[in-house]
């Protein structure tokens, strides 16, 4: 027996389908509304604390030589880390400033006149920089280009089994940067670009630990040892978690 159909009892109406589709339209224009907005607000926000064309930080000139010998000092490190030694790697403000240099020249990554290293804080761990950073405006929104100007701390961590450096402290002269901005920041690691290079990520990632040296005339990496020693204990030493 066959079942019976049910007919539809009441006359058809279009109105439930066209409420449906502006529901939909609604929605989804209020999704890219909020989008814009939001977008528009964080972007008046950061106009609150940077400047129009700022000139790029001073560079440093070097000679061949002292490319050279900061090459070999790296070798070094890398070939002893290789064959399961433990070896401290100590660097100088003026040595990370040539290493931003050599990143460059090299194409591993660019950071020459929007960093410079200025000095190291044993105390609170962190190396101090420059900044002049350019920070895009919204797609299709006209001006001149805009730069946070300001002074950065840069906290080194081990993390993702290899070094990597995160902004800690931000200043802008005469300006207040925005909390949700500077957070946002906070979570960027800085030294990711140059890890797409894999020659670069095997030299991070050998590094297990690192300190300060007392009187902030370096930073000094360390790598353990395929045997498992340690490196030498310090009061401001930090290690891999």
């Amino acid at each position: 027996m066959s079942q019976a159909q049910k007919e539809p009892t009441g006359p058809f109406s279009p109105f439930y389908g066209c409420a449906i589709l502006i529901i939909a339209i609604c929605t989804f224009g209020g999704i890219v509304g909020w989008t814009l907005y939001s977008g528009y607000r964080q972007d008046k926000e950061i106009s609150q604390f940077t400047i129009d064309n700022a000139p790029p930080l001073p560079t440093p000139t070097l000679s061949e030589e002292q490319k050279a010998a900061l090459l070999t000092k790296l070798d070094s490190f890398e070939d002893a880390t290789a064959n399961g030694k433990a070896v401290p790697l100590l660097l100088s403000v003026d040595e990370l400033n040539a290493l931003i240099v050599i990143a460059g020249e090299k194409e591993v990554a660019d950071y020459r006149g929007i960093a410079r290293f200025t000095a190291i804080d044993p105390q609170a761990q962190l190396l101090m920089a420059d900044l002049c950073w350019q920070i895009n405006r919204l797609p299709g929104s006209d001006g001149p280009k805009r730069f946070l100007v300001g002074k950065s701390g840069f906290k080194p961590v081990i993390e993702n089994n290899a070094l990597d450096l995160h902004m800690e402290t931000l200043t802008v002269p005469g300006k207040e940067v925005s909390l949700g901005f500077f957070l946002h920041l906070k979570t960027i690691p800085w030294l990711n670009v140059a890890k797409l290079k894999p020659h670069v990520k095997a030299v991070l990632e050998k590094v297990t630990s690192f300190e300060f040296s007392a009187d902030g005339s370096s930073i000094i990496l360390h790598s353990t040892a395929a045997s498992g020693a340690a490196p030498p204990a310090s009061p401001t030493k930090a290690t891999a978690p």
